[in-house]
């Protein structure tokens, strides 16, 4: 049985006392699965992410890199744009939540739109309210197909189809020094001189950037395809890889974060 609650829904089951009080509550109009509600931008902010595809470290807004999200947070001027007239749009997934024509935040929500608006009105210090739509309980898919077809971009994503070929990020050489990376991707093939070769995307660690690294050999292989067997998927692994030593056929050595 299930019990709803202003801010959480819970089953009698949990044993444990979690809080899930609302961290902020917004006035709105709408339904379970999309409302309408006038934001603060210095305020609403502090509970809001932008999927990007590269980050922007002078940014007060919180950024991941995501798969498929061609987005970097630029100095966009919007002083021609009347402040009001312009919408936020919002997934909330399952962390906010509405009740009684209230919006209860309770954890981060993903920017579809706007982010580059959002930004800018922070960073110039706009107090005034502006429109933000709030989406509930749609997928990473869900999400990354509205924000398509909104900007009508043809990105790739890992949600479009399993298996791909090719990648525009640049290589990742991996060579006797340790090199830590966050795995964007499950394995697709790339061409080479020698013919298709199994690869992956990453972050590179140290500087944020997406990369691909060539995983064909057995080692890696070795390591990887268990974990991928596991948890289904390798989006999301940490883990340092690099070369015993400067010899081609050297093997690989893999540590997981």
């Amino acid at each position: 049985m299930t019990k709803n609650q202003k801010g959480v829904i819970s089953s009698e089951g949990i044993r444990a006392k979690v809080n899930l009080s609302p961290r902020l509550v917004l006035d709105a109009l709408g339904s379970s699965k999309n409302a309408l509600a006038y934001v603060e931008p210095s305020k609403i902010i502090n509970f809001l992410n932008a999927p990007v595809i590269q980050l922007n470290s002078k940014s007060p807004l919180k950024q991941e890199i995501r798969d498929g999200w061609d987005r970097v947070l630029k100095n966009i001027d919007y002083k021609n744009v009347k402040v009001g007239t312009k919408c936020l749009l919002v997934s909330a997934k399952k962390n906010w939540n509405i009740y009684d024509n209230k919006i209860n935040v309770i954890e981060t929500a993903n920017i579809i739109d706007g982010a580059n608006y959002l930004h800018y009105l922070v960073i110039n210090n706009f107090q005034e309210k502006i429109p933000m739509l709030v989406i509930f309980q749609s997928t990473e898919a869900e999400e990354l197909a509205c924000r398509r077809s909104i900007h009508q971009c043809e990105s790739f994503s890992i949600h479009d189809i399993k298996t791909k070929v090719g990648t525009e990020a640049p290589r990742l050489v991996i060579d006797e020094n340790w090199k830590h990376v966050e795995i964007t991707s499950d394995p697709f093939v790339i061409k080479t001189a020698r013919g298709y070769v199994a690869a992956i995307n990453v972050i590179d660690k140290k500087n944020n950037l997406i990369n691909h690294v060539i995983v064909g050999a057995k080692s890696i292989c070795a390591e990887l395809e268990p974990l991928r067997e596991k948890l289904g998927s390798l989006v999301g692994v940490e883990l340092k890889i690099r070369k015993q030593s400067s010899d081609p056929q050297s093997l690989y050595e893999i540590a997981i974060s």
